[in-house]
């Protein structure tokens, strides 16, 4: 068992369950926890926040022991959408990406409880784990590859929903931006 991740999602877990905040166990770790074990050095969580919402929990975080990552986190999390910050006590990264489309959404509302170290916690699903990580590989590629192509807005959401049933329709009201083939 790896005590400081151990550690590190007891502390965040408890965190967000205080503060009421939909939380998920994506990455590695929830790899892990459905599939077969591999080694990961830090959390990833998907966390039901918008940005602004996000800069205000550095506050409550810090004094939970979990500060920024570095300098300037705020337009990270205002510009990416994740809120990384590195546990003190352990010294385990802990990446939290902010829920505001519509597949983050779904993926917290499909995610099951699944133990994790001994610990309950909501781990997303198989099939939104590979959704989540085929998004995530057209985000990077776009941004590392293809920085000069003119960026438009498209609806993934009949996708999604074709894909997997959905618990509710709430989610379903965002667009996402991808890079333009043209």
């Amino acid at each position: 068992m790896n005590q400081p991740i151990k550690t590190t999602i007891d502390e965040i877990v408890d965190f967000l369950n205080r503060q009421e905040i939909e939380h998920c166990i994506i990455g590695g770790l929830a790899v892990s926890a459905r599939a077969r074990p591999r080694i990961t050095d830090d959390v990833d969580l998907i966390i039901d926040c918008e940005p602004e919402a996000a800069i205000k929990l550095l506050g409550p975080l810090g004094r939970a022991n979990f500060l920024p990552f570095f300098d300037g986190v705020e337009r990270v999390i205002r510009e990416s959408c994740i809120l990384p910050v590195k546990h003190q006590n352990s010294g385990v990264t802990v990446d939290m990406s902010l829920a505001i489309g519509g597949l983050d959404q779904t993926i917290l509302q499909r995610a099951e409880p699944f133990k994790v170290f001994g610990l309950k916690v909501p781990v997303a699903t198989n099939e939104d784990l590979v959704l989540w990580n085929l998004w995530r590989v057209v985000q990077w590629t776009s941004l590392m590859f293809k920085p000069s192509l003119r960026r438009t807005k498209i609806s993934l959401t009949g996708t999604i929903s074709s894909l997997w049933p959905l618990k509710s329709k709430r989610h379903l009201q965002s667009t996402w931006s991808m890079p333009s083939t043209v």
